[in-house]
């Protein structure tokens, strides 16, 4: 046999053994037997002999190529090692093969049916969230980090496909997305007559009726009064709702300054302000009245809808009144139209006036969208009604 040909298969079998990977007793075992014999010699050959079909096989290399490298490994081997059992050795080798792609499919289906469920710490994990996902993410969080593993990890996603748990996404490669077919029932038999009897400013609630579960949005440009809306909305309520208002700009200091400017005791409030700037679905609360002052989107304004929809995934009893920046000019806030798909209540507020772009639920057969009012804000607090609700 050439010797550049032995050397070569030589240095495969060292490849596989630096990559076979054992329990702790056999790897301190096999570290031992290393220093007291030479390769391929007797009380060592079966175990080089395994490693170099596992290495091959693991490279992809043809059966039948696997084969006739061990059979001139046997035959150089001292003593020369059997050729009746380098099918036993090969069939081996297939099995531990066999058996580390088994458990990266299941790795892999389980993390993929678990996805969406992981805790929005990382932007990493915001795909996820939302359902899709690229093979990178996948491979870092199951700590994938050799060739054959990524091998495994594409075979197991594209048995996914196959068995219809998800489908590619998008143009670029890799992307996937979990294919998501449960429901919940819509039990209309027994769902509740019950509304939600919130006061309204500008006197909303005699055109729209409040529902459980009900995402409702104030939009308005910079300084149109959308904090003075949503605490005064909190004024005519909290003494019969739970009521949670999540501010995103204000401190105590400046809140404590803006309730001053009510006709009311500073002891009289009894809602539950707190500081929240981001995924304000976490804090929801699902069977009280959630006022979010306001949604801050300063990038993928796309991006605005899923949010509401987060918001509105989290409710049961309760409703989600939250509030957006608009331009000047534009009925819609950040998100445009994707910010109109959930609300069931969408108030846009500019220059003294208040227009109802979307009003789902009514209070008669008079449709109110469209209805325009116009007031003037004193004070910083007070609405006072210039001329009510009308057509243009």
């Amino acid at each position: 046999m050439p010797n550049t040909l032995y050397n070569s298969l030589i240095n495969v079998l060292r490849e596989g053994e630096r990559n076979f990977k054992t329990s702790e007793e056999e790897h301190t075992k096999a570290h031992e037997s290393t220093r007291e014999h030479k390769i391929l010699t007797l009380g060592r050959r079966d175990n080089d002999l395994f490693h170099a079909a596992n290495a091959l096989i693991n490279a992809r290399t043809p059966i039948e190529e696997v084969e006739q490298y061990l059979e001139i490994l046997a035959e150089n081997s001292n003593p020369p090692f059997p050729l009746s059992e380098i099918s036993e050795k090969i069939k081996s080798a297939l099995k531990r093969v066999e058996r580390r792609d088994r458990n990266i499919t299941q790795e892999v289906r389980e993390w993929v049916e678990s996805t969406g469920e992981h805790n929005e710490s990382t932007g990493e994990h915001t795909k996820a969230l939302e359902g899709t996902f690229d093979t990178g993410l996948i491979n870092r969080e199951l700590q994938i980090t050799t060739k054959e593993g990524f091998h495994a990890v594409n075979t197991a996603l594209r048995r996914l496909i196959e068995e219809g748990v998800i489908e590619r996404w998008g143009d670029k490669r890799g992307v996937y997305r979990r294919i998501e077919r449960e429901c919940d029932d819509i039990d209309f038999l027994n769902a509740s007559r019950q509304t939600i009897d919130i006061k309204w400013p500008l006197g909303i609630e005699r055109h729209i009726i409040t529902l459980p579960k009900n995402v409702m949005v104030i939009a308005g440009s910079k300084d149109a009064g959308k904090t003075a809306f949503l605490l005064n909305l909190v004024r005519l309520n909290m003494k019969r709702f739970s009521i949670h208002y999540f501010s995103s700009e204000m401190g105590r200091i400046e809140l404590r300054k803006r309730l001053e400017k009510f006709d009311l005791p500073l002891e009289d409030w009894t809602f539950k302000p707190k500081e929240r700037s981001k995924t304000f679905a976490d804090v929801i609360q699902p069977d009280d009245i959630n006022v979010i002052d306001y949604l801050e989107v300063s990038e993928d304004f796309y991006r605005v809808g899923g949010m509401l929809r987060e918001i509105y995934e989290k409710l049961n009893q309760g409703i989600a009144i939250v509030a957006l920046q608009k331009n000047k000019g534009r009925d819609t806030g950040v998100g445009g139209d994707r910010s109109l798909e959930k609300p069931r209540l969408y108030l846009s507020l500019e220059g003294g006036k208040a227009k109802i772009i979307v009003g789902k639920n009514w209070t008669s057969e008079v449709n109110p969208v469209g209805l325009h009012l116009d007031f003037k804000l004193v004070q910083g607090c007070k609405f006072i009604i210039q001329k009510d609700w009308y057509r243009d």
